[in-house]
């Protein structure tokens, strides 16, 4: 039960970390978000497959 906490946090601290290093990459390129629905899936593909490769 301690192993799924802690994958669950290394994967959940990864996607954040990920995800804000990419705002910040926005803000730097364009001044501003860029909402996209081609982040979403991009997002949603990588969310996937850090479950399956910590899994």
């Amino acid at each position: 039960m301690i192993e799924l906490f802690k994958s669950t946090f290394i994967i959940l601290a990864i996607y954040l970390i990920i995800g804000l290093l990419w705002i910040a990459v926005e803000m730097l390129i364009y001044g501003q978000r860029t909402p996209r629905i081609l982040d979403d899936i991009i997002a949603f593909l990588f969310a996937v497959s850090l479950y399956f490769n910590f899994k």
